[in-house]
C-alpha cells in the first residue's frame, strides 16, 4: 500500500465519505435554525398587528359602521403586518358586554385576535413548523364602539 508524507496510508476517499455524512444533517441544521428565524419573525408579526388592532379598535377607528367599519378595521390591522400575507391573516373582533346592554361602551373591554399559519421558508422543516399562530389582545374601549364582531372565521356580522 502506498504511503502519504506523514507514512500513513492514503486516505483521499474517507474524507469524502464522511463530507457526504456530515453534509445533509449540517444542511437541515442550518435551515432549521433560518426556519427558526423566519417563525420568530411572523410571531413577532403577528403580536404586532394584534397589539395595533387593539389600539385602533379602542379609539374606534375604521371607517362607516357595523359591518363596513369591522371590514375598515380588519384591512387596517391586515396592512400593520409588514412580512405576512394579507390573504392568509384572520383577523377576529370581538367584546365583552359588561353591563348587558349590547352595546359597545366606554370602558368595556374588546378583543382582537390576529391569526396566520406558521409556514417554513426552506421547506424543509415543514414537518415541524406546521399549525398556526395567534395573538390577542384585549383593550379597554376609550370611546363607544359601532364596529361590528367577526364570527370565527373572521367574517363581519
Amino acid at each position: 500500500m502506498a504511503k502519504g508524507r506523514t507514512g500513513r496510508p492514503h486516505e483521499r476517499g474517507a474524507t469524502l465519505v464522511e463530507f457526504a455524512f456530515i453534509l445533509p444533517i449540517f444542511v437541515l441544521f442550518v435551515f432549521g435554525v433560518i426556519d427558526l428565524g423566519w417563525a420568530f419573525a411572523q410571531n413577532l408579526d403577528v403580536k404586532q398587528g394584534a397589539r395595533e388592532g387593539g389600539r385602533i379598535v379602542a379609539v374606534n377607528g375604521g371607517t362607516g359602521t357595523g359591518t363596513a367599519q369591522c371590514q375598515s378595521l380588519q384591512t387596517q390591522i391586515r396592512n400593520r403586518t409588514q412580512e405576512l400575507n394579507p390573504g392568509s391573516l384572520t383577523v377576529l373582533l370581538g367584546f365583552t358586554d359588561a353591563n348587558g346592554n349590547g352595546a359597545k361602551d366606554i370602558g368595556e373591554l374588546a378583543q382582537v385576535t390576529v391569526k396566520y399559519p406558521l409556514s417554513s421558508l426552506s421547506g424543509l422543516s415543514t414537518a415541524f413548523l406546521s399549525g398556526s399562530m395567534q395573538s390577542r389582545v384585549s383593550v379597554r374601549l376609550e370611546q363607544t364602539g359601532t364596529w361590528a364582531t367577526t364570527d370565527a372565521g373572521g367574517t363581519c356580522q
